[in-house]
């Protein structure tokens, strides 16, 4: 069986659909404070004491950025933009 990448491209919807099969990824803060016996205003508390941290905000931006055109969008672009710069 052929994989996504055999022909060297595979683009976000492909990993996005890999990644959403069945799987419930997330757990909700009132869960959280329930298992752990504490108040959700802590532990959404918590939460944000760790996204912090970790610069999440800074980090997802930047990613975003590297990855606002990805090579198949660049080059329809550029051929799109092409028959019109020609005069």
């Amino acid at each position: 069986m052929d994989s996504a990448t055999s022909h060297g491209c595979a683009d976000a919807c492909t990993f996005l659909v890999a990644m959403d099969v069945g799987l419930q990824e997330f757990i909700y803060n009132d869960n959280c404070s329930a298992l752990a016996s504490t108040s959700l205003k802590q532990v959404s508390k918590m939460e944000l004491g760790v996204l912090n941290a970790m610069k999440v905000e800074a980090w997802i931006a930047r990613d975003s950025m590297k990855k606002f055109c990805t090579y198949n969008e660049t080059a329809v672009l550029l051929s799109r933009i092409s028959s019109y710069l020609i005069v």
